[in-house]
């Protein structure tokens, strides 16, 4: 239930147009801006909030990565922190008590030849390093729906272009 209050947290973070009660919201002075890209172009990654920062997390952009970057909200900065040990896409990422989850997804170059991946990953920020974690107990070949690719590839498709689009106004 954290995690998804932290998910919409960050969308309504990402997507609001103030701070300001916008029930009665009107148009006038409103305006997009710019701000800094995403160092690593890529699609269907894992994203989340830890400690007011905005991580994209893995992905595709020619096959599985294991890119994690940051960013900082405050300064509109991007960082590249330490990568995961195990590259991939469509993985399921959450916080818990300060600390980042990567779970699951999988690697290929295309939709005919990909590798389920069952790594569990966990991410320290404040030691910028990752240490593995037990593997997903499960031995089906696509576990990875029922662990939450479809609804982790739904949000991330609604989220693979907010990078280039993040705004504030």
């Amino acid at each position: 239930m954290k995690s998804r209050i932290l998910f919409i947290s960050a969308l309504l973070l990402l997507f609001s147009c103030s701070k300001e009660d916008n029930t009665t919201a009107k148009p006038e002075g409103k305006k997009w801006e710019n701000l800094s890209p995403m160092p690593t172009g890529r699609h269907d990654f894992g994203f989340v909030e830890c400690n007011n920062l905005l991580y994209a997390i893995g992905g595709y952009n020619a096959d599985g990565l294991n890119k994690v970057d940051v960013y900082d909200p405050a300064t509109d900065n991007w960082t590249t922190k330490a990568p995961m040990p195990t590259a991939r896409a469509y993985l399921v990422v959450a916080t818990v008590n300060g600390k980042i989850y990567a779970i699951g997804g999988l690697t290929g170059g295309n939709l005919d030849n990909v590798t389920y991946i069952k790594a569990t990953e966990e991410y320290d920020p404040a030691t910028d390093s990752w240490t593995e974690k037990s593997p997903i107990p499960i031995t089906a070949v696509a576990f990875n729906s029922v662990l939450g690719n479809f609804l982790a590839t739904e949000r991330m498709n609604a989220l693979s272009c907010v990078p280039v689009l993040i705004t504030r106004r």
